[in-house]
């Protein structure tokens, strides 16, 4: 079975184990299903590893595609990847809106 890296973490492990993020049109998008013929990069299922692309300059990824992927991690760990995003310069407004969203719907 071929192996894949984190971006964040450097860990290598089998394909299923990572979140894809494939480039199109100069930007990242999440691939939840793997199967966007596009460059792309792979991400822990972990919530240090998704906040530590949130805060990559590197990589342009909107925030819907980093909840997203926390979605598919657990709910209870959204809110506390959100918090300190608030000072990436990706995370535009509507932060507090999305927490207590978030708060309302446990």
């Amino acid at each position: 079975m071929p192996t894949r890296m984190c971006v964040c973490c450097r860990r290598k492990d089998e394909k299923s184990s990572f979140f894809r993020m494939a480039q199109k049109d100069k930007k990242y998008i999440f691939d939840k299903e793997m199967k966007i013929q596009a460059r792309g990069f792979y991400v822990c299922k972990t919530k240090e590893c998704i906040e530590k692309l949130s805060k990559n300059k590197r990589y342009d990824i909107e925030i819907e595609y980093l909840v997203k992927m926390l979605k598919n991690i657990k709910k209870s760990d959204i809110i506390d990847v959100l918090k300190p995003m608030k000072n990436s310069k990706f995370f535009v407004f509507g932060i507090e809106d999305n927490i207590d969203f978030i708060k309302k719907e446990k």
